[in-house]
């Protein structure tokens, strides 16, 4: 289980994967979007990086985001918009991320 501390700019790796795709086919998608939580919400092509030599997307978060979050566990709901009407996938069961709680909440300059 990822981690985050909140207060603190992270990037998380997240791997998604379908059950009987080998290569995540990014040719065929238009959006995917990444929303941990109640307030962040962060989406493919545009916040998100694809990191292709490891096969994984980057999520990054900043302090601000961080803070947003409560503290304990923040689901990672992962919504997949593919090209074409009707062609929404989202995975059965979300990863969870381990929020820390902080001592400072005042956002670096």
């Amino acid at each position: 289980m990822a981690y985050i501390k909140r207060g603190e700019a992270k990037i998380i790796p997240v791997r998604v994967k379908f059950n009987d795709m080998n290569v995540f086919p990014l040719g065929n998608v238009d959006e995917i979007a990444f929303k941990l939580g109640d307030s962040v919400r962060k989406t493919w092509p545009d916040a998100v990086q694809y990191d292709n030599a490891n096969d994984r997307f980057l999520l990054t978060l900043t302090q601000e985001d961080t803070l947003s979050l409560d503290v304990g566990q923040a689901e990672l709901e992962i919504t997949c918009n593919f090209k074409g009407a009707g062609n929404i996938l989202k995975p059965k069961k979300n990863p969870k991320i381990k929020v820390l709680d902080c001592t400072d909440e005042e956002l670096m300059e």
